[in-house]
């Protein structure tokens, strides 16, 4: 067999080739991680008593009726008089997964109208920074929406209503 130069270089190519693969798989790991989810329930929220500043006498001045965001809704005046009754907080029932935290998104206010005239309220609740921890079994809490509405000077008589939108999401 005879050897030349050239086939001499072509064997040594093959040879460092092959070396190199070897090197290059022989430095290939691997690892396996686990894949984890948790499922919980969604949150809901339910409606259970309306917001009602009940009755109250306009007059010369404008004032306030304040309803205040606890169970017992309580009802004072400034200026206007309270003629007492029917006011109430509105109260919220959440449910959800127990010791997770709710948040509330409630406007800041809200327009009640008849026909023509209008009066603002100034809405309040009864949370720390409009949330809650859920808790429980079932995992079911309460909270209270009250406010202060402004009554115009003279406000004109009506039955005055209108609507707020509170909404609630996991944290």
């Amino acid at each position: 067999m005879k050897f030349t130069l050239k086939s001499l270089l072509a064997g040594s190519a093959l040879v460092a080739i092959s070396f190199g693969a070897t090197s290059a798989q022989a430095a290939t790991n691997s690892a396996t991680a686990n894949a984890n989810a948790t499922i919980i329930s969604a949150v809901t929220i339910t409606k259970n008593t309306d917001l009602n500043f009940g009755t109250a006498v306009s007059g010369a001045s404008a004032g306030t009726v304040v309803v205040a965001p606890t169970a017992a809704g309580t009802q004072t005046c400034t200026t206007v008089i309270c003629t007492g009754g029917n006011n109430t907080s509105a109260n919220f029932s959440l449910s959800g997964a127990a010791t997770y935290t709710a948040v509330m998104t409630i406007p800041a206010t809200a327009t009640l109208t008849s026909g023509g005239n209008s009066m603002t309220a100034t809405l309040t609740n009864s949370l720390t920074a409009s949330k809650m921890v859920l808790s429980g079994t079932p995992a079911t809490d309460t909270f209270y929406v009250g406010g202060s509405l402004a009554v115009g000077a003279n406000q004109a008589t009506g039955s005055y209503t209108g609507t707020f939108t509170v909404t609630v999401a996991y944290q």
